[in-house]
């Protein structure tokens, strides 16, 4: 194995150990699932209204979560290492309901839709970790 696949397989333990799952070799799911990304400071990762396929667990950096309202980008999230966004899309199948920006430059684990369907069929508490997080996200975005 790679020093770059070690280390993503590391920060990707970690991460997951957050939400109750294993990301390990020989763990039943691996790193494989995984697909690193790289955003630079100002690069939009999701944009608000699009359609969602994957969500993202950040490995390393910040993010800034915004949504448009009568014109203009209202924060609503700032997510650093360890926190994790887009399941709400791929959880309930909406467009993406903010657009996520690198505020510094960051590391993503990029997880698809069909990815998490596999991670969540073996342990099942992963899926109720990442559903609660959505109830979560949901609850505070209503007024």
């Amino acid at each position: 194995m790679g020093a770059v696949d070690e280390l993503v397989r590391r920060r990707a333990a970690v991460v997951a150990e957050r939400i109750g799952g294993r990301f390990e070799h020989g763990e039943g799911v691996g790193v494989r699932l995984l697909v690193r990304r790289v955003g630079k400071v100002g690069e939009t990762i999701v944009r608000e209204g699009e359609p969602g396929d994957s969500m993202f667990i950040i490995s390393t950096g910040e993010v800034r979560a915004t949504v448009e309202s009568n014109g203009k980008q209202i924060p609503v999230a700032t997510l650093r290492d360890g926190d994790f966004f887009g399941e709400m899309a791929v959880l309930s199948g909406e467009p993406r309901a903010a657009t996520v920006t690198a505020i510094k430059n960051t590391e993503l684990l990029e997880l698809s839709r069909e990815n998490m369907k596999e991670i969540c069929s073996r342990p099942p508490h992963v899926e109720t970790k990442l559903r609660l997080a959505y109830d979560e996200r949901i609850a505070r975005s209503r007024p």
